[in-house]
């Protein structure tokens, strides 16, 4: 077995820089990782926040039907989130639990159609997906891939 001793000092110097350089690595993974959770927090409570904009919307329109009527209140409500954005150029849709989408203020040939053999840009259902997220007892968040009007593949995050 080799002793540190016996080593010359030139050796001694390379193996001191190869263990602070791979120490110096390790941090920068952990660092990075640990800024890459934190910028997903962030990103989730934006998404939080933001859809309870949304809500507070539907629910507002939904305690006003008693007085102008459900049809209208649903219209006022459809209205008042095709102006909504958050994040720049995002916006909010509505989607039934049976994949019916009732409104998308982007793309208003959608209203009416059935969500259910819609791909994202990777070909995943995330429409099924979002569904399944909604249903569970907190929400959840959804990534997925969608293809930009120029054609351009984004990564996007649902709640």
């Amino acid at each position: 077995m080799i002793k540190i001793s016996d080593l010359r000092v030139k050796n001694k110097l390379v193996a001191l820089m190869l263990i602070a350089i791979a120490l110096l690595i390790a941090i920068s993974m952990f660092t990075i990782q640990k800024e890459r959770d934190q910028a997903y927090a962030e990103r989730t409570a934006s998404l939080r926040a933001n859809i309870e904009v949304a809500q507070s919307v539907v629910n507002y329109y939904r305690q006003q039907a008693s007085r102008i009527g459900e049809e209208e209140a649903k219209a006022q409500a459809i209205a008042q989130l095709n102006q909504l954005r958050y994040d720049g150029d995002n916006y909010f849709w509505v989607l039934k639990p049976d994949l019916t989408i009732v409104n998308h203020p982007i793309k208003p040939n959608l209203n009416g159609t059935s969500a259910s053999s819609l791909t994202d840009g990777e070909g995943k259902h995330h429409w099924r997906e979002m569904v399944a997220v909604s249903k569970g007892p907190q929400g959840g968040v959804l990534d997925y891939t969608w293809r930009s009007p120029d054609g351009e593949m984004k990564p996007k995050s649902l709640m």
